[in-house]
């Protein structure tokens, strides 16, 4: 009898840019190959930006946002597994990363 595998569909996980001293909720996020992590700046300083900036990973898997201010959001789709570091090139010291299995 034949093996059937079965594959869950993209889902879109939901990620928060808090603050210079808390950073990125949830931290590390973990998704499956397919998935879409869309971050929302939620700082109470609406007029400090922030960034969600991909360290050190070569096309296809590299992102920029850009600068973003309170209330705006910013998505990646994860087509590879792997491990993926981001930061904000603003505040270098707020650090995440996205386990993409």
């Amino acid at each position: 009898m034949p093996t059937t595998t079965t594959t869950a569909p993209p889902q879109t996980v939901e990620a928060e840019i808090v603050s210079i001293g808390v950073g990125f909720l949830p931290n590390p996020i973990e998704i499956n190959v397919g998935d879409t992590v869309v971050w929302t700046h939620v700082d109470m300083a609406p007029n400090i930006p922030h960034t969600v900036t991909s360290q050190g990973v070569a096309p296809p898997d590299d992102f920029d946002s850009g600068l973003i201010f309170e209330g705006a959001t910013f998505q990646v789709t994860f087509d590879n597994p792997g491990t993926f570091s981001y930061f904000c090139t603003v505040h270098p010291n707020m650090q995440g990363q996205v386990i993409v299995n």
